[in-house]
């Protein structure tokens, strides 16, 4: 059947109208390397705010060993287990648990950059390049992301590789080459995050229209082979999955608006990023957006029909999927992050329309493409000065350490609960401390078992230090009481906060009433 197409497929493909670039020339990657940088440093700012719910339980593998790794994600995680053994080797190299969970992301976030340029540059040519990597830098969306211990960034890094080495191998003389690593990298993004599958599935559009497609769609499928002995351990997994949702989500106007919102990266109702642009940016946002969609289906059908294609690749998958889980009436965690690949089409987009009118012989058309750039430009850096400090997760880690190390005397009980709240504290303690393994915890449990366990280890302590994190199964107001009953009385700390450090003194005449 491949075959009986190529006529027509190679037919297409010699539509396509390829920008040359001089690739020796030190004004095509002086751009993307400064954008890089301004990238680095944006995702740096607030490097080492505190641990997260979902990075603590992350940071679990920065001790158990490089080993252990395979078995403890497929027994426990939800996810491929490529991110969490790169977390295990930045442990075992020396790193520090907030180092070594966000070094990957980081690093990816920054190299998407560069990849977003090269794919744009060979697609549409310098200009669109420029924009779609100058989008990609001051993304509050993509900044947030790429700064957070998980794997989210790191696959959209393969994903995103995996098209520019289809575009620019396809006629290059050493695409087998290309072939192969284009195949390496499919596999690598599946072994991220199984998200990958939503950007992935569609490539084959794109590599239909490809020279040498046949070997580009033999590495694709190695790709996805590469997987398969995964597939043992997703059967362990599949309940977990399931479990990751959100109830409630609805399908009245209101609830549709948010997960459009949500696609169109303005928010992420998920993970405590909240709005990334305020009301009349979003309008200004969402009006371009709709003006540069028209604009690559037309660029798509006068000589750029890849990078119409690639966009749709990239949007595609998780429009479908967006608008079952709306069906549903059920908005589950893949709504922002894990369809974040999305973005990167609606960059694309952005970039490819831009393109399109600077391609014209016309000032005006270059003007209006120039003014349209800008005002895109503006209304998404204008966002990413708040989106930086806009997060409240781990914010109060520092300020518990500090107490910790300041107020709490030898003999004192230490308790983390859950047990994972330790790696969001530590971190802040200096190196010498003894609180670094004076402490007991664990992970939340049912009522009985929790009070038999708080029991045991507040037995003849005098003073207690409660680190609490009130995700799911932790009932601070419920252990509060406890400690009340058994005469230890609160003396600061809020137990209806939803994380932070409780102290309490023990008093055998009891605890007055509060």
């Amino acid at each position: 059947m491949l075959s009986s197409l190529s006529g027509p497929l190679d037919r297409l493909a010699d539509r396509e109208r390829v920008p040359q670039t001089n690739l020796a020339s030190p004004t095509v990657w002086l751009p993307v390397i400064v954008l890089c940088a301004v990238g680095l440093a944006l995702r740096l700012i607030d490097f080492n705010r505190g641990l997260w719910e979902d990075e603590m339980t992350v940071a679990y593998y920065t001790e158990i060993g490089v080993r252990n790794v395979i078995q403890t994600v497929a027994l426990n995680g939800s996810h491929p287990p490529l991110y969490f053994l790169l977390v295990a080797v930045d442990a075992h190299l020396g790193m520090g648990v907030v180092a070594a969970l966000r070094a990957p992301s980081v690093a990816a976030g920054v190299a998407t950059i560069a990849v977003v340029y090269l794919l744009v540059l060979r697609l549409v040519g310098r200009a669109g390049a420029l924009l779609a990597a100058a989008l990609v830098t001051f993304s509050p969306f993509l900044i947030w992301y790429s700064d957070e211990g998980r794997m989210y960034a790191l696959v959209w890094f393969f994903v995103l590789v995996s098209y520019l080495l289809l575009v620019w191998g396809h006629d290059s003389r050493h695409w087998r080459i290309f072939a192969i690593l284009h195949g390496a990298s499919v596999g690598l993004a599946l072994w991220t995050d199984y998200s990958a599958a939503l950007a992935l599935a569609p490539q084959v559009l794109l590599i239909l229209l490809l020279r040498h497609r046949g070997w580009f769609l033999g590495s694709w499928v190695v790709g996805w082979i590469s997987i398969l002995p995964w597939f043992f351990f997703l059967r362990e997994q599949l309940g977990r999955i399931e479990a990751q949702r959100f109830p409630g989500l609805g399908q009245d106007l209101q609830s549709w608006v948010t997960v459009l919102l949500n696609l169109a990266w303005v928010r992420a109702d998920y993970a405590s990023l909240g709005n990334t642009l305020p009301s009349v940016a979003l309008v200004v946002l969402l009006i371009l957006l709709v003006v540069a969609a028209a604009g690559t289906v037309v660029a798509g059908a006068i000589g750029r029909l890849r990078a119409a294609v690639v966009a749709l690749c990239l949007t595609g998958g998780a429009f479908a999927v967006a608008l079952a889980l709306a069906l549903q009436g059920t908005q589950a965690v893949i709504l922002p992050r894990v369809l974040g690949v999305i973005t990167f089409g609606f960059v694309l987009v952005f970039a490819t329309a831009a393109a399109l009118l600077i391609a014209r012989d016309s000032r005006v058309m270059r003007a209006v493409a120039a003014a349209c750039a800008a005002v895109l430009l503006a209304v998404v850096i204008g966002s990413t000065a708040d989106v930086l400090h806009n997060g409240t997760n781990g914010v109060q880690w520092d300020r518990v350490a500090h107490t910790i190390q300041a107020n709490a005397q030898p003999g004192d009980e230490l308790i983390y609960y859950p047990i994972a709240a330790k790696y969001a504290v530590e971190p802040y303690l200096p190196k010498a401390s003894p609180w670094h393994t004076r402490f007991d915890g664990s992970w939340p449990k049912d009522a009985a078992t929790a009070d038999q366990s708080f029991a045991t280890w507040t037995a003849g302590k005098d003073r207690v230090w409660v680190v609490f994190y009130a995700l799911t199964g932790v009932d601070m107001p419920q252990r509060d009481v406890w400690f009340t009953q058994h005469n230890l009385c609160r003396l600061s700390g809020d137990p209806m906060a939803g994380l932070g450090l409780m102290e309490y003194q023990a008093s055998p005449g009891g605890c007055p009433p509060t």
